[in-house]
């Protein structure tokens, strides 16, 4: 989940320094609220150090700035070494794209990589799973969530 919240434990007020990490993933800036209120922004690829006099029931949030972005392969198989073969990250989480039509056909998109990232939807009710719109046989889903299913990491994206 893109929100997080913490909640300070202390049998007495505590003067402290915590530091939030701004994951360098994030898609911009991050701000960090303390009892509701805005208290710091931070930028991707850095830390927001709060200090003060911490009291027991505190609560520190922030959402996660998560956007998705596509990498073109590049490694040591040579037939995905062909600049067309792209991986998809939602913030941190590697995406793998599945045919849920025809789970044993290649998976070939026909868009540009750009395109193709912002033609993803959630799914209601199911979280870190996403269509694309305009393709009904297509999903990803977190590699990490996949167990017998076929799937690619690194499909095949390409306009033609």
């Amino acid at each position: 989940d893109q929100n997080v919240q913490l909640s300070v434990g202390a049998s007495k007020p505590l003067q402290a320094k915590i530091r939030i990490r701004i994951p360098s993933w994030a898609a911009k800036q991050m701000a960090v609220y303390v009892n509701g209120k805005k208290t710091m922004t931070g930028n991707p690829g850095t830390y927001v150090n709060l200090s003060r006099e911490w009291k027991n029931g505190d609560v520190i949030s922030f959402d996660l700035p998560m956007n998705f972005k596509a990498t073109r392969y590049e490694g040591s198989e040579k037939n995905y070494n062909d600049g067309q073969h792209y991986v998809l990250e939602y913030g941190p989480v590697m995406m793998a794209a599945l045919n849920v039509s025809n789970p044993q056909k290649e998976i070939r998109i026909r868009a540009n990589a750009d395109k193709l990232v912002k033609s993803m939807k959630s799914m209601p009710g199911k979280p870190l799973c996403f269509s694309v719109e305009g393709n009904k046989d297509l999903q990803y889903r977190p590699y990490f969530e996949l167990q017998d299913e076929l799937f690619s990491c690194y499909p095949l994206i390409s306009e033609k």
